[in-house]
């Protein structure tokens, strides 16, 4: 393949050339005899030269269009034949010494190119719209023509011109030979592209003449007749003149002979110093990158193998290191410094506030920095659990003094410890507390806080239920449990919690149960507490809380379970107990209450249970008493101001399953058809009270009774041996049964109370009990 920019042998080569055409031109040469002036493709490009010459002309004469022409032949001399087929022997010679096969008869090519300095070609001035046929011919007799009227007219024809060309570069060494035949060639085809000539037929390295397909019969692929193109003459002129670009000059600058062709010029001035001629690169498919190409694509080929096998290693490395990486425990993972920028602590902010954050060491601040540092779930603020794990790692923190007093289970992991726990859950508290393992997570671990032991969610992973019974956790509650907007129930009996009820977690507007049972809390039952229309359940049993019952407790309409025993509450029971139609266990045990109850408490028609034991009350039952259809336990133990007889409507409690009136008051006989129809009583205590009469025999109908308590009393005459049958029979029917069965050997009273079966006798004064002597 021939470089853009030749050698300087091969410049001088093609300069050398061109002067040899010039003089030849001059001098009125023989031209060459007609036929095919066909070369190989790899060593000269005269037919190509000739068949773009001839591209000129049609362009010229049919308005500049891109075509190769095909000229008649015209009559010539018999010198010219012979030189012509001289010329046409030597070619064919030549093609058979180098392989060649010979392009079509008389076909001239030319390429597009430049064109030596100092040629010009003149403008043509054919007549508009004519056209030519695909061939040159060269025995065309208007061909001949052409050439003998050029010749007399002292200026050599085109051919002549190009077997001048063609003879001339045989001469040269087989090394500059194909850069100067493209200079000469260009030389030419730059002159006749100024024009408007273009390029358009090629004959190939196998011989093969190309047409352009505008100037084809696209139905049979044939060039047109010659007879569709007659031949017009053209003005050519060719001069010497001043250089002008892609040979371009102005007509009455050149020179013509009196047939109005053009007169070609020597250049003999050509200057060694030019050096750079721009020559025609003729493409073959078998050449060979030079050494020096190769060595530059093997050190490009080498470069690139070597940056891919470093990217391949760095890839591998990062592979490993991130592999390594998830595969660790995931309180190993390191945090990103990046995590403080992004808003964590903006969003902290507008939850609890900026006030409780001050203190670096509050439990607020504590649970900031472990959700942006330590936290290996890397949680981020837009996150739908971000408030609930945040408000979980706080309470963690509040009720562990910042983790210094760790609960009885399931702390966060030590270094050498996973995420797995045995949660010790509380199931019995009386007379000690027992617990039970349970698998279950950690807390303050990567996992999602509906996992750590005690949390419980819905189906979105929003947790509903906080269950720490009997974990050790201390401190106040944390007021920050008011954030978790879905919480339905929080249980933290059996702690060591102190201080008093946050206000403002009646704001939950889901939460329904609360337990804070075995704590140590003080102070009042804030007024939202009374007043929460939502909560069904409020255990505070055994605390230290004081105070009254406010009458706003008759808004607590959903309340069903009402748990204040073993408190310092005292007051009156008030009278908006009856409003309250959704009770159904009230527990007011040991507390300082006072009055009377309240006949209003008879229209809670769901009540089971009332437990008023161990205060202060005075009076009696409310005669409405029979309305409680479904109480089942009835305790008013050790009020010993409390009494009388029982009313009527007692004995239509027909759930009644356990009646506690020991030390009390009460006072009258029993109702012996009343006492028939309680037939579930399975605690039947009467002990320490002022009963009086017979015991009815209809005792014995009470086939559920476990614990008789009828000691301390005035009833006389004997258990129903029918009851000491049932015990004796089932073994684990009355297990207890105590009366005053005993005589009193300071009086020698006889006893009150012949039984045969009891498990414990007293003496007529209650004293000096003990189990009867079998």
């Amino acid at each position: 393949m021939t470089s853009l920019r030749d050698h300087p042998e091969d410049v001088k080569a093609k300069e050398k050339a061109a002067r040899a055409l010039a003089t030849a031109a001059m001098a009125g040469g023989p031209s060459r005899s007609p036929g095919a002036l066909s070369m190989d493709a790899r060593s000269s490009n005269a037919a190509l030269l000739d068949e773009r010459i001839a591209a000129k002309l049609n362009g010229e004469g049919g308005g500049g269009g891109d075509a190769t022409t095909a000229i008649p032949e015209t009559p010539s001399s018999h010198q010219e034949h012979d030189v012509m087929a001289r010329t046409k022997q030597q070619e064919q010679e030549r093609h058979g010494e180098g392989g060649g096969s010979p392009s079509q008869p008389g076909a001239i090519s030319m390429s597009r190119r430049t064109r030596p300095k100092g040629v010009s070609m003149g403008d043509n001035h054919g007549d508009e719209g004519e056209d030519f046929s695909d061939e040159y011919r060269l025995n065309d007799p208007v061909a001949q023509k052409v050439h003998q009227e050029a010749r007399e007219g002292g200026v050599p024809s085109l051919a002549m011109a190009s077997s001048q060309w063609t003879s001339a570069s045989r001469l040269e060494s087989s090394n500059s030979k194909a850069a100067t035949i493209a200079a000469v060639h260009s030389s030419v085809v730059g002159a006749f592209n100024k024009n408007g000539g273009s390029s358009s037929a090629v004959t190939s390295k196998d011989g093969e003449h190309h047409e352009p397909s505008s100037k084809r019969d696209h139905q049979s692929g044939n060039s047109m007749p010659p007879e569709q193109a007659p031949l017009k003459p053209q003005n050519i002129m060719m001069t010497a003149g001043p250089d002008v670009e892609y040979g371009m000059s102005d007509p009455a600058a050149g020179s013509t002979n009196e047939e109005g062709l053009a007169v070609a010029m020597p250049v003999l001035d050509v200057e060694e110093d030019d050096g750079y001629i721009q020559s025609a690169i003729e493409f073959d498919p078998d050449a060979k990158p030079s050494s020096q190409q190769r060595r530059k694509r093997f050190r490009l080929y080498a470069l690139v193998t070597l940056v891919g096998l470093v990217v391949a290693g760095v890839g591998s490395v990062l592979g490993v290191l991130l592999s390594s990486h998830s595969d660790s425990n995931q309180s190993d993972i390191p945090i990103v410094p990046f995590r403080e920028t992004l808003g964590i602590k903006d969003r902290v902010e507008r939850i609890v506030g900026s006030q409780v954050l001050e203190d670096p060491e509050s439990p607020y601040s504590k649970a900031l920095e472990w959700i942006t540092h330590n936290d290996t779930m890397q949680i981020v603020p837009e996150s739908s659990n971000f408030v609930q794990r945040y408000i979980f790692s706080y309470f963690y923190y509040s009720t562990s003094k910042n983790g210094r007093e760790p609960w009885l289970s399931c702390n966060p992991p030590a270094p050498n410890e996973t995420d797995d726990c045995m949660f010790k859950q509380l199931y019995n508290i009386h007379p000690n507390p027992m617990y039970q393992d349970v698998p279950w997570k950690r807390w303050l671990t990567g996992l999602h806080e509906c996992e750590w032991a005690g949390l419980s969610c819905d189906e979105k992973l929003f947790v509903r239920n906080l269950n720490l019974l009997g974990q050790g956790l201390s401190g106040p509650i944390p007021e920050g449990l008011k954030y978790i907007e879905l919480f339905q129930s929080i249980a933290v009996s059996w702690n060591n919690f102190t201080g008093t009820l946050p206000d403002d977690l009646m704001d939950l507007k889901h939460l329904v149960n609360f337990e804070a049972q075995l704590n140590r809390l003080t102070g009042t039952i804030p007024e939202k507490w009374w007043s929460s229309s939502r909560l069904a359940r409020l255990n505070l049993i055994d605390n230290l809380f004081t105070g009254t019952i406010p009458s706003s407790v008759g808004k607590m309409e959903d309340i069903v379970g009402l748990y204040l025993q073993d408190n310092q509450l005292h007051g009156t029971l008030p009278t908006e107990f009856g409003l309250l139609t959704s009770m159904t266990f009230l527990y007011l045990t040991k507390n300082y209450f006072s009055g009377t109850i309240p006949s209003e408490i008879t229209n809670m028609p769901k009540l089971e249970s009332l437990w008023l034991n161990k205060n202060n009350l005075t009076g009696s039952l409310p005669e409405e008493i029979g309305k409680l259809s479904f109480l089942s336990e009835l305790r008013l133990q050790e009020n010993a101001n409390f009494g009388g007889d029982l009313p009527e409507s007692f004995y239509y409690l027909e759930q009644l399953s356990r009646l506690d009136l020991r030390y009390c008051n009460f006072t009258g006989p029993l109702s012996a058809t009343g006492l028939g129809r309680l037939l579930k009583l399975n605690e039947f205590r009467l002990s320490y009270n002022n009963f009086d009469g017979a015991l009815p025999s209809e005792i014995q109908l009470l086939v559920n009774l476990a614990d008789v308590q009828l000691d301390n009393t005035d009833l006389t005459g004997e258990i129903p041996t029918e009851l000491c049958t049932r015990r004796a029979s089932s073994g684990i029917g009355i297990f207890r049964m105590t009366a005053n069965c005993f005589a009193n050997e300071e009086s020698g009273q006889a006893p009150e109370l012949d039984c045969d079966c009891c498990t414990l006798c007293c003496d007529t004064n209650g004293e000096n009990c003990a189990p009867p002597v079998v």
